[in-house]
């Protein structure tokens, strides 16, 4: 018999605060997968969803699609509850259907607004066409090179980013850069 356990929290780190046992905790931390949260991780977004369209399929024997509004959105969304939350919406969608194809107005979040992508925010396909990457991972990578480039102080950051601390500090736990 074997046993797999998950937390959405750093065990050790409870350990040191005496919110979880220390001789628990050595017993089941034989092989650490630490895995980063779906937002740490948005090129698994899209697997993730065909994966669990090909469920929904198995269960109602629809041919399911998702449109490219659909997947800019998913892309673009930074579930707080992880693949859960992704399985669920993805299911939701599915029931919610009444054509074969999935579309934003059929998730429980607001779809983004599709934005002008700069061309400096443009990537390249395989085929050496431009391919737009979402605005959200443009700031998030500009706001990474801010901080590398003043030794990660946060208030000079800030300036240089023309928004307030508190505006930084937001929108790093949101892109999970904080913690």
């Amino acid at each position: 018999m074997r046993f797999v356990f998950a937390s959405n929290k750093n065990l050790q780190e409870c350990v040191n605060r005496n919110e979880f046992r220390e001789d628990l905790y050595h017993r089941i931390n034989l092989l650490p997968i630490p895995v980063p949260p779906l937002r740490q991780r948005p090129e698994d977004i899209v697997p993730l969803a065909w994966y669990f369209i090909k469920q929904c399929r198995e269960n109602d024997s629809s041919e399911w699609e998702i449109s490219e509004n659909a997947v800019f959105a998913l892309t673009a969304y930074q579930w707080p509850g992880n693949v859960r939350e992704l399985r669920n919406t993805i299911r939701r969608a599915c029931i919610l259907a009444t054509e074969p194809v999935i579309t934003p107005d059929l998730f429980p979040f607001s779809p983004p607004r599709t934005a002008f992508v700069p061309v400096a925010a443009m990537d390249v396909t395989d085929r050496g066409t431009p391919a737009a990457i979402p605005l959200w991972i443009v700031e998030r990578d500009h706001i990474l090179r801010v901080l590398e480039m003043v030794e990660q102080n946060k208030s000079k950051a800030a300036k240089l980013l023309e928004i307030d601390r508190k505006t930084l500090y937001t929108k790093l736990e949101r892109y999970g850069l904080e913690g």
